[in-house]
């Protein structure tokens, strides 16, 4: 029995995908679709895919996930345990399927929200495998940066209970202080 192999990236080394995130989206695509391919030489279908998070920097805050496609959304299930950083995909399913299932790999941080702040710096790093039944991939890698955004300040004048309770003031030039309240 062959192990299969599996592939993340169109470049030269297809075994690793680098990516630049920019903050914005809550989850972005951790491989690039049209580089992932699953081959295996004696099985037509696989029974697993498995991406772990290495270096969860913001903790429960960082979560990866897939979309199982419909056709075998009775056969195949995914779950992610935010604190090993571990995803699975478990079940029989042809090669195709889990191609699918691959190139929908994302990854998300609740700290893209401009309230809760930013991402800790540093490269986040997926590892991946796929599993006929018998012999697990090779690991892919996949390795996230962050561009970091400096969020414009805001001013909140009524305190905490946000749009509820304003009131106006006027400031004229050259006609001394005026009471914000």
């Amino acid at each position: 029995d062959d192990a299969p192999v599996m592939e993340i990236s169109t470049s030269v080394q297809t075994d690793a995908y680098f990516v630049t995130f920019v903050e914005g989206p809550d989850f972005q695509l951790a491989v690039e679709p049209s580089g992932v391919s699953i081959t295996d030489n004696d099985n037509s279908t696989m029974t697993g895919f498995t991406a772990t998070l290495t270096n969860p920097l913001d903790g429960s805050n960082e979560v990866l996930r897939v979309t199982i496609p419909a056709s075998a959304a009775a056969t195949l299930t995914s779950a992610y345990d935010d604190v090993s950083g571990v995803l699975t995909v478990t079940g029989e399913a042809n090669t195709s399927v889990y191609v699918a299932i691959v190139q929908s790999l994302e990854y998300g941080n609740k700290l893209y929200d401009v309230d809760a702040g930013n991402p800790t710096a540093g490269t986040r790093v997926i590892v991946s495998t796929v599993f006929d039944g018998e012999k697990h991939s090779i690991a892919v890698t996949s390795h996230l940066t962050f561009d970091k955004i400096n969020d414009e300040p805001f001013v909140d004048l009524n305190g905490i209970a946000s749009g509820q309770d304003y009131s106006q003031s006027v400031f004229v030039e050259e006609q001394g202080l005026s009471l914000i309240h």
